[in-house]
């Protein structure tokens, strides 16, 4: 598992390849987060 302050680099990386069903996925798993780890707002799926 991931602490919440090792993870930048990899989700930044999946941001440029990960499908809209997988992101919807993960948001469904994370409890549809409004806000990253470091309380920064999470913009909308892009659509």
């Amino acid at each position: 598992a991931y602490k919440s302050d090792h993870v930048h680099d990899d989700a930044e990386s999946a941001e440029h390849w990960i499908d809209e069903q997988r992101l919807a996925a993960l948001a469904e798993k994370l409890g549809n987060p409004s806000q990253d780890p470091h309380g920064k707002p999470i913009p909308p799926a892009r659509s």
